[in-house]
């Protein structure tokens, strides 16, 4: 692995009203393995749903403020709908680095 990077790992899974509060502390644990990078990017994957995904952008905004570089929202695909049933988001979160994609 690269030395710097967030290793990936499943931080909660199920019903997204019961993962909310979980998922925001655990992202607060990974962002304070990085105390010297001064931003981050998210990334919430979503299955055709993105009026369901303010909890997750407000909350993000909330708990780190001007560390939030952006915040990408992305549907998942047909597969992973498939396999994994209505309802599931994904999470990620990365330290900011010379990659920048702003939403505009």
């Amino acid at each position: 692995m690269k030395p710097g990077t967030l290793k990936a790992q499943v931080v909660n899974i199920g019903p997204k009203e019961q993962c909310k509060s979980k998922t925001l502390k655990v992202m607060q644990k990974c962002a304070q393995k990085y105390k010297g990078k001064q931003q981050f990017d998210f990334q919430i994957t979503h299955q055709c749903e993105p009026w369901t995904l303010e909890w997750f952008k407000n909350g993000v905004r909330d708990i780190f403020g001007d560390k939030v570089r952006n915040i990408y929202v992305a549907e998942q695909s047909c597969v992973l709908l498939t396999a994994s049933g209505r309802g599931v988001v994904i999470l990620h979160m990365w330290p900011a680095d010379e990659i920048d994609f702003p939403y505009q």
